[in-house]
C-alpha cells in the first residue's frame, strides 16, 4: 500500500504586513564559507513579527523601522528543554512493542546530542528573512519562520518554533544548520541547498524535512511528529527529481506516530527524472506504513537513479513492513535493529 503526501507547493510566500525589528546576535561574517549555491546581491535581515517589549529602547533603523535589542532572557537548561517538557507519547498496545536503536548511544543522535547545547543563552526574536550573504544566526529563540534568501547563511545554537508552513524555508542561496531545535511548523526544513547537522525536529504537523537537491541531513533526530488530520506525515520527504542528496547517521523514529506514512519517502512525483545520486546510509529508521518508500514518481512517469541504501537499521514499528521499493537501488548492510539479522529491501 502506497500513501503519497498531498501535492502542496513548497514555496509559500509570507505576507510582510508587520513592523520590522532588528535583533542582536545576527552577525555578517566576512569570508564565511559558502554552501556552493547561488550568490544573492540583496542585503539585510528583517525580523518579522514579535513586537518589542514595553521597556525596549526605541530608535530608528534602516527603512525607518523601530530598532530594539532584547537582552538574553532564556537559558537552555536541557537539550532541548522543550522536548523534555512534552508529555510522554502514549504507550503502544501489549504485544506491539517497538525495538530501540541498537547503535551505541555515543553514536546515535538523541536528545543529548541534538538541538541547543545545554547552558546556551537564547535571545528572543521574531521571524527572520535573511537576504545578506554569509550571515550567522547564533543563539536565538525564534518565534516564527526563517526565510533564507542568500548564500553562506549559518544558523546554529538556536530554537525555532511556530505554526507556519516551513520552519526554515530555503528560497534561494544556501544554509548550514547545526545544533538547532525546530518544532510546531507544518514542515521543519524545506528547499534545496541546505545542510543540517545535530538538528532536533519534533511536533511538526506535516513532514520533518523536505529533501531537495544538494541537501545533506546528518547526525540529526526526527521524532514525535503531530500530523494534521489529513496529513500523510513523513520524517523526510523527497518529491522532486533531486541530485546530490545525502541522509546519513540520523535517527528518524515515527514508531509512536499513528498517522505516520514513513520515516523516509523517496518518490519524485513532481519530476523531473534525474541521475541522483541519493545516499541513505547509517540511519536508524522506524514507523509509518512502510518505514522506507523508494519508488517511482507520478505512477511511473519519473525516476531517480543511483540510489544507495546501506548500513541502516530498521525497527519493527511499521504497519506493513520495512520498505516498499519498485526502482533499482544499490543496497547492503541493512539490518533489523533488534536482532542484527540481514534485511533485504
Amino acid at each position: 500500500m502506497r500513501h503519497r503526501a498531498p501535492g502542496i507547493a513548497r514555496r509559500v510566500q509570507l505576507a510582510l504586513l508587520v513592523p520590522v525589528f532588528a535583533v542582536s546576535l545576527i552577525i555578517p561574517v566576512a569570508g564565511a564559507e559558502l554552501c556552493g549555491a547561488r550568490a544573492v546581491s540583496t542585503a539585510g535581515i528583517d525580523t518579522l513579527g514579535g513586537a518589542p517589549p514595553d521597556n525596549a529602547p526605541l530608535g530608528v533603523g534602516a527603512n525607518a523601522a523601530e530598532l530594539w535589542t532584547a537582552a538574553p532572557t532564556r537559558t537552555a537548561t536541557a537539550r532541548p528543554s522543550l522536548v523534555a517538557a512534552r508529555p510522554a507519547p502514549p504507550a503502544r498496545p501489549p504485544g506491539d512493542a517497538v525495538s530501540s536503536p541498537s547503535v551505541p548511544s555515543a553514536r546515535r543522535p538523541d536528545q543529548a546530542s541534538t538541538g541547543v547545547p545545554v547552558g546556551t543563552v537564547l535571545t528572543p526574536s521574531g521571524s527572520l528573512r535573511i537576504t545578506t550573504p554569509n550571515q550567522v544566526i547564533d543563539g536565538l529563540d525564534i518565534a516564527g519562520a526563517v526565510s533564507v534568501e542568500a548564500s553562506g547563511v549559518v544558523i546554529k545554537n538556536s530554537r525555532i518554533h511556530g505554526g507556519d508552513p516551513y520552519g526554515i524555508d530555503v528560497r534561494s542561496g544556501c544554509v548550514t544548520i547545526s545544533d538547532t531545535e525546530i518544532s510546531g511548523f507544518e514542515n521543519g526544513i524545506a528547499g534545496d541547498d541546505w545542510t543540517g547537522s545535530r538538528v532536533n525536529i519534533h511536533s511538526v504537523y506535516g513532514d520533518g524535512v523536505k529533501l531537495g537537491s544538494d541537501v545533506t541531513l546528518q547526525d540529526s533526530w526526527i521524532h514525535d511528529l503531530s500530523p494534521a488530520p489529513d496529513a500523510h506525515a513523513d520524517g523526510g520527504q523527497m518529491q522532486d527529481g533531486v541530485r546530490n542528496l545525502v541522509v546519513r547517521n540520523n535517527v528518524i523514529d515515527l514508531s509512536n506516530v499513528d498517522a505516520a506514512n514513513s520515516a523516509l519517502f523517496l518518490a519524485p512525483d513532481f519530476g523531473p527524472s534525474s541521475d541522483g545520486p541519493v545516499t541513505i546510509d547509517g540511519n536508524w529508521l522506524d514507523g509509518g506504513n512502510f518505514t522506507l518508500y523508494c519508488v517511482d514518481g507520478n505512477d511511473g512517469q519519473y525516476i531517480v537513479k543511483n540510489i544507495s541504501v546501506t548500513n541502516n537499521e530498521f525497527g519493527r514499528g511499521a504497519k506493513y513492513g520495512p520498505a516498499d521499493v519498485n526502482v533499482p537501488i544499490s543496497q547492503s548492510g541493512n539490518i533489523w535493529a533488534d536482532t542484527g539479522a540481514t534485511l533485504v529491501l
